[in-house]
């Protein structure tokens, strides 16, 4: 019988896939990316399975690039705050978020009013 795989690792894989091909893209850019720290953002309290997804993958990339990248909890409004406030964030690829279906998904439906959409 076939084993199941995790959906962790699924996440992982499918977020390493979207950072590598991102970061090879952004190597062809005119200047180095990262060239200062990168937040990755969690909509969420601390000690959660999203914020340590989001610890595990900035621990990788501070590796890879060789420049700090932290993880900022912002947790209130069932993930919204912490959507709004990246959605409002200068656009230069150094804040970035990690979230759900309930943060990329749900909330857009149910809290559109409160969302910058851009």
């Amino acid at each position: 019988m076939d084993r199941l795989i995790a959906p962790s690792r699924i996440f992982g894989a499918a977020v390493l896939a979207l950072v590598t091909g991102w970061f090879s893209v952004a190597s062809n850019a005119a200047e180095p990316y990262p060239a200062k720290t990168v937040r990755i953002v969690v909509p969420f309290p601390a000690g959660g399975s999203t914020d340590l997804v989001a610890r595990n993958l900035a621990q990788r990339l501070s590796e890879l690039w060789g420049q700090p990248v932290v993880v900022e909890n912002r947790a209130g409004v069932a993930g919204v705050a912490g959507s709004d406030y990246v959605a409002k964030a200068t656009a230069d690829g150094y804040t970035l978020l990690v979230g759900s279906l309930s943060t990329h998904a749900v909330a857009v439906s149910l809290y559109a009013s409160f969302l910058t959409i851009r």
